[in-house]
């Protein structure tokens, strides 16, 4: 088992299921049709790194480890306020 895993506290089937829902968020974002679940998929994105970054902040990681997630989520939004019309949901502000 990965040192980073054991280290966690959490079982190793968890991070599997993480990133099976990671890959399945990409390719939901990537899809251009179906913008609710868009919208899903960008809020487990960016809850999933907010609980990453925190993780890294209470098991006392590097700042490095702990700023990490939190520059993907920035991304990630960016994404989303940036997205074209045609993949928001019809009337939405953002």
């Amino acid at each position: 088992m990965n040192v980073e895993i054991a280290k966690s506290g959490y079982p190793s089937h968890f991070f599997m299921l993480l990133g099976v829902w990671q890959v399945l968020a990409a390719i939901a974002i990537s899809v251009p049709k179906a913008p609710r679940i868009k919208e899903w998929a960008y809020a487990g994105v960016v809850i999933n790194l907010i609980a990453a970054g925190h993780h890294h902040y209470v098991t006392v990681d590097g700042i490095a480890k702990i700023a990490i997630p939190f520059v993907i989520m920035l991304l990630a939004i960016a994404s989303y306020l940036l997205r074209p019309m045609s993949r928001r949901l019809p009337g939405s502000m953002i």
